[in-house]
């Protein structure tokens, strides 16, 4: 599953930057970044609030399967792969990291210094290069180490294939990118459109909707989530959609996320959130402050 949050990852989704609600999975495990912490779910309703030598977890969560994730904060960075239980720090590198993307083995992240820096060892050992514009930057889409797409900040997307000297300018729309296979991709701020070159081209499926939130189990099966409160789902890659939940009164969904048959997402301004345990037919909305059964340093 892919999934975005502020600074976007591809290879596996997520990042966290912001400080309103965000809820990520981890296979099976639920995290929740808000302004009262970080908390892991450890039950049906019980959360334990986290942190990792003595700092908050406030940083970028980035989910490679169902028991191994990256987190960065500041210039850190740090692996788990036991879905929280335990976290070793990998690297502590010279400028602050702003973006993230990684697959299996290969790591590749943008630093504050303008460098694309990469592993293809887990993290034991790192290469860097210069990017090729002093700008603003994130990665936003990553899937594959022969493919890395670059958002420069200033809605320019472009394109680069190992060992990624030459850049490619594509046309997408929107810096909220993402790839589900080496050709299969979508972007979306006020509408959905997909790929199927690799971002050469791309087809607009709809526009009239603003999604807030993308959570994508493949190129196939890709839930939405809107800012008048709904939660949509495709089946075939974005042909037909159908409302799966709506919130009355209607108000935006800012974080979605769905692994197998769990679905959770957050909405603007709370810090509880809601989470259904099969595939949305019925939620319970739980405040993971008011549930917390202690504090783990990890």
């Amino acid at each position: 599953m892919v999934k975005r949050i502020f600074i976007f990852l591809f290879f596996c989704n997520i990042t966290i930057f912001s400080f309103d609600t965000q809820v990520k999975f981890v296979g099976n495990t639920l995290f929740v970044f808000s302004n009262e912490g970080v908390f892991r779910q450890t039950g049906p309703h019980q959360f334990e609030q986290i942190s990792l030598n003595g700092n908050n977890m406030m940083g970028n969560l980035t989910p490679i399967n169902d028991s191994t994730a990256y987190f960065n904060k500041a210039n850190l960075l740090y692996i788990t792969t036991d879905a929280g239980d335990n976290w070793t720090l990998l690297n502590t590198f010279v400028a602050s990291i702003t973006s993230v993307a990684a697959k299996d083995s290969v790591i590749h992240l943008t630093g504050s210094d303008y460098q694309l820096y990469s592993s293809y060892d887990c993290g034991n050992s790192w290469s860097s290069k210069p990017l090729f514009t002093p700008k603003s930057y994130t990665i936003t889409a990553f899937r594959f180490p022969s493919n890395l797409y670059f958002y420069d900040g200033e809605a320019s997307c472009f394109k680069s294939s190992y060992p990624y000297d030459v850049w490619e300018y594509i046309d997408a729309d929107s810096r909220e990118l993402n790839f589900l296979t080496s050709t299969f991709g979508y972007n979306y701020t006020t509408g959905f459109s997909i790929t199927t070159n690799g971002g050469s081209t791309w087809n607009k499926i709809f526009g009239e909707r603003h999604l807030c939130d993308v959570s994508a189990v493949d190129s196939l099966n890709i839930y939405f989530a809107t800012d008048i409160g709904q939660i949509i789902k495709t089946s075939n890659s974005g042909k037909t959609w159908k409302i799966l939940h709506q919130i009355f009164p209607a108000i935006q969904i800012l974080s979605l996320d769905v692994h197998e048959n769990m679905m959770a997402y957050s909405i603007l301004n709370k810090t509880y959130i809601f989470l259904s345990y099969d595939n949305g037919l019925t939620w319970e909305q739980l405040d993971p402050g008011q549930l917390t059964t202690g504090s783990m340093e990890k």
